[in-house]
C-alpha cells in the first residue's frame, strides 16, 4: 500500500502538481478498490479541476466494468 500512495504522489510531482490533489484517505480507498495508478492518477486531475472526488471514483469503477 505504501508504494501505491508514494508512486501516486510522485506521479502528480513528475506532472507539475506542486502538491497532491488526493489525500492519504481518498488514495487508500483507490488502492483498496483495486483502482489501476493510471485511473487514480485521472482521479486525481478530475479533483484538481473542481470534480468530486465520489463521483469520479464511481465513474471510474462503472467504466472499468465494461471493459
Amino acid at each position: 500500500m505504501k508504494w501505491y500512495l508514494a508512486t501516486l504522489q510522485r506521479d502528480f510531482a513528475k506532472h507539475g502538481f506542486t502538491s497532491c490533489p488526493l489525500t492519504d484517505e481518498q488514495i487508500t480507498s483507490l488502492y483498496k478498490d483495486n483502482i489501476k495508478l493510471e485511473q487514480a492518477y485521472d482521479i486525481g486531475c478530475d479533483v484538481a479541476n473542481g470534480f468530486d472526488f465520489e463521483h469520479s471514483r464511481a465513474l471510474t469503477m462503472a467504466l472499468s466494468l465494461e471493459d
